[in-house]
């Protein structure tokens, strides 16, 4: 087959010329009988020479179609050979046919219809929309409504459960409220002896005199010890026919014995050097004293204790060692040469401000008049003591103690206590001794048992009353047991 417009070589099933682009019309097997020109199935009429289709038969020719060859080249008849060819007018032999009047009439529908017909679907679109936002968000409260009766129904529950868990919580603990009352009333049957005095020493065991400096601290913490017979003790030291002041603390149990007079307070003689320790000791922990300082010596005592001589008047000493001397000696002349340095006044406001209202330094040993003393009670000394032995001081504590606060055995003056005491594991000791004064305090450790011991006596004989304390002293370590 050829291409009708540049008669370019083709394929028989070709739809356009590969040359230059020209419709075949291959595909079609339908042609005019007059010019043989190519015809679509629907068509009535040939579109070249006017030729009616019905009216002639026709051949299949394929290949291209020399009249509209011709009809679009002009010139292509005399090029090619072919005759030019005069096509007829298809309108001279064609009339068209009438109507059929009884027919129905097509009418178009008028333009308002129409847009009436859009409108009305947008409408019905918009509100099947809206329909189904409403439905939506109905749907959304009625979740957000059965979520809200479910939470509410849940929270009732809880609330119940938590009721129920409180009430039983509260019969619990009116149940151990009342077990607890039983047990302290069972306890206070059993630990109070004839004389009223409880013994629950577990309630006091669960405390400690760490950090307890001062005296409401340390009495905070104690109770009234059972062990020890405090009519045996008044005895002891009644017969001696003095004065005296008598307490005992035990340190290990955390209890006390008020064996007489334990809180008046007495001439201290020498035991002065309880104060002037513990003021020391307060003194170097808020970093105002300094052990290395240098204390002058002033010898006035020329009868009393101790190391220092006359030829030592007016020389310096550490204070670390004038405490020392004045401690472990007893020394009389070291003692007055500490009040110097600090001063009467500083001992009795130091002392006052931890609560021992019983210190009244007024004087230095074996000076001025007759009317000034010197006073202390058993308990203070005991609770000062106590609160050193217990490290509450930087500086000056437990082991300090141990190397200076005792008397050498050797010292014919240390009588009272140390006969009894002296085979104990612990022993630590400070006496003053006059003719009609005994006054001692001694710190013991048996075994798991620590304990101190204080007594002053006066308006009596230092001899008498310093046996009596001898016997009250073995009476003490042989009863008291760690419990």
């Amino acid at each position: 087959m050829y291409c009708p417009n540049c008669k370019k070589d083709m394929g028989e099933d070709a739809l356009f010329c590969p040359e230059c682009g020209t419709k075949t019309l291959a595909v079609s097997s339908k042609r005019c009988n007059a010019c043989q020109t190519p015809l679509e199935p629907d068509m009535a009429f040939c579109p070249e020479c006017g030729q009616p289709v019905a009216e002639a038969p026709y051949t299949e020719s394929p290949g291209y179609n020399p009249g509209n060859y011709q009809q679009n080249n002009p010139d292509s008849a005399q090029q090619s050979g072919y005759p030019q060819q005069k096509m007829p007018d298809p309108m001279q032999n064609y009339s068209y046919p009438d109507p059929d009047p009884s027919a129905p009439l097509k009418k178009k529908a008028p333009v308002g219809t129409i847009v009436a017909i859009c409108a009305g679907v947008l409408v019905v679109c918009a509100a099947a929309i809206f329909l189904l936002s409403r439905m939506d968000q109905n749907d959304a409260k009625m979740v957000s409504k059965e979520n809200q009766t479910a939470q509410e129904q849940k929270d009732s529950e809880n609330a119940e459960d938590s009721s129920d868990t409180i009430s039983e919580n509260t019969k619990k603990e009116k149940k151990k409220e009342d077990q607890v009352v039983q047990v302290i009333e069972n306890n206070s049957a059993e630990e109070t002896d004839a004389n009223g005095q409880n013994q629950n020493a577990a309630s006091a065991q669960s405390k400690t005199f760490a950090n307890a400096k001062d005296r409401t601290a340390q009495q905070d913490v104690l109770t009234v010890g059972g062990q020890l017979d405090l009519q045996h003790m008044g005895n002891l030291l009644g017969n001696t026919g003095a004065t005296y002041g008598s307490y005992v603390l035990d340190v290990t149990n955390l209890q006390e014995y008020d064996a007489g007079s334990a809180d008046t307070p007495l001439p201290a003689s020498a035991l002065i050097g309880v104060p002037i320790l513990f003021t020391i000791a307060d003194g170097v922990d808020k970093g105002e004293i300094n052990l290395d300082t240098p204390v002058t010596l002033a010898y006035t005592f020329a009868n009393g204790r101790g190391v220092f001589k006359s030829s030592d008047n007016g020389r310096t000493f550490p204070i670390s060692q004038m405490l020392s001397e004045a401690l472990t000696n007893s020394d009389n002349n070291a003692l007055n040469s500490l009040i110097d340095f600090l001063t009467l006044d500083r001992i009795n406001t130091t002392c006052h401000s931890y609560g021992f209202n019983s210190v009244d330094m007024q004087r230095k040993l074996m000076t001025g008049t007759t009317n000034l003393e010197n006073y202390i009670s058993a308990k203070d000394a005991a609770m000062m003591l106590n609160t050193i032995y217990q490290d509450n001081f930087i500086g000056i504590g437990k082991a300090f103690l141990e190397t200076n606060f005792k008397i050498s055995g050797s010292d014919t003056a240390n009588r009272g206590m140390y006969p009894a005491c002296s085979s104990c594991e612990t022993f630590l000791n400070l006496n003053g001794i006059t003719d009609s004064r005994y006054n001692e305090i001694g710190l013991i450790q048996n075994g798991d048992e620590i304990f101190i011991i204080s007594v002053f006596t006066c308006n009596g004989v230092a001899n008498t009353s310093a046996s009596a304390l001898t016997t009250l002293s073995s009476y003490v370590v042989s009863t008291l047991k760690a419990q």
